[in-house]
């Protein structure tokens, strides 16, 4: 799948998924401007994408804040003169009782997940439609898909995601510019630091293919969908989930 001089746009691009596409999407050939707020580990990532012959930008920016995200995607227009390849992975993990949550935590997982997303594809959609084509992809979780008892906004945000996906694939498909969602499931992230090892053994053995999956494996799955062989794709929820539908972490 060779995705040669493709400008790929990752948020959370520092660790975990986001690290992983970024560096797989590089391996394929891409330039990628990386977004995270950890601006210490999203510059040692951009130095492994530069040691694969790769150009790289990098920005400390709050996906939350519209006319951060407005600057950011017309610095990389900038630079690179186009989008073709936009990831939402940008996320984060909170787990409370619904009455425990408080009106600022509840705005700020869905400001960060939801409307990241929203806030990225408003700037960068318009890029697109001028190169007549692209590929953007929401990071999901099979939390918004089946919700999961202590993880109610997380939950709503991702749920969000999907609805927004589907309905958006629908509004570009004109414009040859595909939309499709990935929903994960237990992937061996540093969302797990801290979970008891306890925890993790009953949630693996939850999951028929007895194992976590990985970030690599997501971000192949990514590539794939930027890719011209995944042409006819959008609109569409994957879940990558070693066959479980009990959701973990």
């Amino acid at each position: 799948m060779d995705l040669k001089e493709r400008i790929a746009l990752v948020t959370g691009g520092a660790s975990g998924m986001g690290k992983a596409t970024c560096l797989t999407l590089a391996k394929r050939g891409c330039n990628i401007a990386l977004i995270d707020l950890n601006f210490e580990e999203a510059n040692k990532v951009s130095k492994q994408i530069k040691k694969l012959g790769r150009q790289t930008l990098v920005f400390k920016t709050d996906v939350a804040n519209s006319k951060d995200v407005k600057k950011v995607v017309s610095e990389i227009e900038n630079r690179f003169k186009k989008i073709d390849i936009l990831v939402n992975n940008a996320g984060y993990g909170h787990s409370a009782f619904l009455e425990e949550i408080t009106d600022d935590e509840w705005n700020r997982m869905i400001g960060v997940h939801l409307g990241g997303a929203f806030n990225f594809c408003r700037f960068v959609v318009p890029l697109m439609k001028r190169e007549k084509g692209g590929k953007i992809i929401n990071i999901a979780s099979t939390f918004g898909m089946c919700g999961e008892s202590q993880w109610t906004h997380y939950s709503a945000a991702k749920a969000g995601i999907l609805g927004f996906t589907k309905a958006l694939a629908k509004e570009l498909a004109p414009f040859k510019i595909n939309v499709n969602a990935i929903a994960p499931g237990s992937i061996k992230t540093p969302l797990q630091d801290g979970v008891p090892a306890e925890t993790l053994a009953r949630l693996k053995e939850a999951i028929p293919w007895k194992r976590f999956g990985s970030p690599e494996e997501v971000a192949s799955l990514i590539a794939f969908l930027c890719s011209g062989e995944a042409e006819y794709i959008t609109g569409q929820v994957i879940s990558i989930n070693g066959g479980s539908h009990i959701v973990g972490i």
